[in-house]
């Protein structure tokens, strides 16, 4: 079933923890170098800080979430990268973080898929599919024409899954000193026109 997020303040704090737990699982290299030197425990309450809980939703079956979506609109990120997070980082890691969460280059007609992300246990399920269809509904929705999203130059799997899905790159980023410490090196820019005639279900 999929749970639409209605603001910070209707989340309750375990289904809280267990969000910021998958996204930190999924994006663990990329995440890790932000908050490089910290301690596991202030990292994951970083997290779940940082979420805003604007747009996106969460996928729960039998009573445990087992994957999350997070989006975004211009104006409106999916990860604050407001100073009361970046204080806790390195000064150069605090920049790339500003950089990295911030709408910009974001259009008015445009919906971000920021992360997506399916619990280790439950992959292979067809849970991210599930996740991904209700992004094209939340964009019809939003009365947003295109989606775009980034893919990392070393997640193969993932890129061939946005082409098989109708997502084609736009531009290719290489990245390499300032990311090199992520684990990866470029990021390809992709993006997807909806039909604006369909209905949202």
């Amino acid at each position: 079933m999929i749970v639409e997020f209605n603001g910070k303040d209707n989340i309750g704090r375990e289904d809280e923890r267990q969000i910021a737990m998958i996204v930190k699982e999924a994006f663990k290299e990329k995440l890790e170098w932000f908050y490089k030197g910290m301690d596991k425990e202030k990292m994951q309450l970083l997290i779940e800080k940082s979420i805003t809980y604007n747009l996106g939703f969460y996928y729960v079956e039998d009573g445990e979430i087992l994957g999350v979506t997070l989006l975004a609109t211009k104006g409106n990120r999916y990860l604050s990268n407001r100073k009361e997070i970046t204080k806790h980082m390195k000064f150069w890691n605090g920049v790339m973080y500003k950089l990295s969460f911030s709408d910009f280059g974001l259009k008015a007609n445009e919906l971000n898929l920021g992360m997506i992300a399916v619990c280790p246990n439950a992959r292979g399920k067809g849970i991210g599919k599930k996740m991904l269809s209700h992004v094209y509904n939340t964009a019809i929705r939003e009365q947003k024409d295109t989606i775009t999203l980034d893919v990392i130059n070393t997640n193969i799997d993932a890129k061939r899954l946005y082409e098989k899905e109708g997502f084609k790159e736009s531009t290719y980023l290489s990245t390499h000193f300032i990311t090199k410490g992520m684990g990866f090196s470029g990021l390809s820019i992709m993006k997807k026109t909806l039909d604006r005639s369909l209905s949202a279900t």
